[in-house]
């Protein structure tokens, strides 16, 4: 509905949506349809998968919308109060893959999983200043017991260890005055 409403039509949306990507450098993704379920001429690939997810996160209605963990859907004339859960689990102690995964200082961004894909998870923790973007593809899980996801295994340990090995520093304050220098031609 919105990709008609914008576009005029999905096929056009989908255009558009790839053009978006190759201005932002993403070199090594075609986008298919807009939903991102499997279709041959639909990929991405993890850097290209960052890139988007940056340019998500530098836009603050993105970044409340995909940090939200539960929003309650007011009731209508034809249904009911409804109450729509995030599955990001780094973000929502309630999501359906278990409170074990919840991230101190996670903000985001999207799960997803087909079987040719895999599970996979793009999040983004923030820590003392300091923004981080994870992208895990093709990650495995029990599904047996339901007790194990890797792509928030592994988005933990991508997570942990750049908020251990980096940090944000300021060198130069805004506005900080260095001095004047003239140079002779």
């Amino acid at each position: 509905i919105i990709a008609e409403r914008l576009a005029g039509s999905i096929a056009e949306f989908t255009a558009l949506m790839n053009e978006r990507a190759l201005r932002l450098g993403c070199t090594g993704t075609h986008f298919a349809n807009t939903h991102g379920l499997p279709d041959d001429g639909h990929y991405s690939t993890a850097e290209d998968l960052f890139r988007i997810a940056r340019e998500g996160m530098s836009h603050e209605l993105f970044r409340e919308l995909v940090g939200t963990a539960e929003h309650t859907v007011p009731a209508t004339n034809s249904s009911g109060e409804r109450k729509l859960s995030n599955s990001n689990a780094l973000i929502n102690e309630k999501a359906v893959y278990g409170d074990h995964y919840f991230y101190e200082g996670a903000c985001g961004i999207k799960t997803g999983h087909t079987d040719a894909a895999g599970f996979c998870l793009a999040s983004c923790a923030e820590r003392n200043g300091l923004r981080v973007i994870a992208i895990v593809l093709g990650a495995g899980a029990d599904l047996v017991d339901f007790k194990r996801f890797d792509n928030f295994d592994d988005s933990i340990a991508i997570l942990d260890w750049a908020f251990a090995n980096y940090e944000h520093k300021t060198f130069v304050k805004e506005g900080a005055d260095f001095g004047e220098r003239r140079f002779e031609a």
